[in-house]
């Protein structure tokens, strides 16, 4: 039997480890020995280490960070899925979604999408000048000027705080 020289731990048989460290406190025994300048050569080092009974912790937390990871995986791509299909249908008017034609140099589709973004909400934007598809609708929904903005089913053409406000507190955004 192997007494630890630090802990005072009585090493046992089937304790899992190679038999060079304290299962314990898990300091080494021949580099403790150097330290305290006490022999422990009577000690065994050499023999051939206890079999292992116990999965390494390492293992599982290797599994865990491969599982969270493709939990997550799974998540973003079904949620840019979810997005993607409110567009893809046709459907301007889906209850989830915030869709806004812009232009570039446009000031009060600026504002509009400064506005969304302080409120840390999610909107899809048809810029109508590079986008086709984008040209498409909006000439689809007889849109007149820019920015034309959809929450949910409501409509507004130009930007108007109050009434973006509105639309949003109603779909429950705000």
């Amino acid at each position: 039997m192997i007494q630890c020289p630090k802990c005072h731990y009585v090493r046992k048989p089937d304790d899992y480890g190679t038999g060079l460290e304290c299962p314990k406190c898990g300091i080494v025994y021949k580099k403790y020995a150097s330290r305290e300048s006490v022999s422990y050569d009577h000690y065994d080092m050499d023999s051939t280490p206890a079999p292992i009974h116990k999965t390494g912790g390492w293992v599982k937390r290797v599994s865990l960070v491969l599982g969270l990871t493709c939990i997550l995986s799974i998540f973003s791509v079904w949620k840019y899925q979810y997005k993607q299909s409110d567009h893809e249908e046709g459907n301007p008017y889906s209850p989830t979604s915030i869709i806004i034609y812009t232009a570039p140099r446009c000031k009060y589709c600026n504002l509009a999408k400064s506005f969304l973004r302080k409120y840390h909400i999610d909107y899809f934007e048809y810029d109508i000048t590079s986008s086709q598809e984008g040209l498409r609708r909006y000439r689809e929904l007889n849109g007149q000027g820019v920015p034309l903005i959809f929450v949910g089913e409501t409509r507004m053409d130009g930007y108007n705080e109050r009434a973006l406000r509105s639309a949003l507190e109603q779909e429950g955004l705000l």
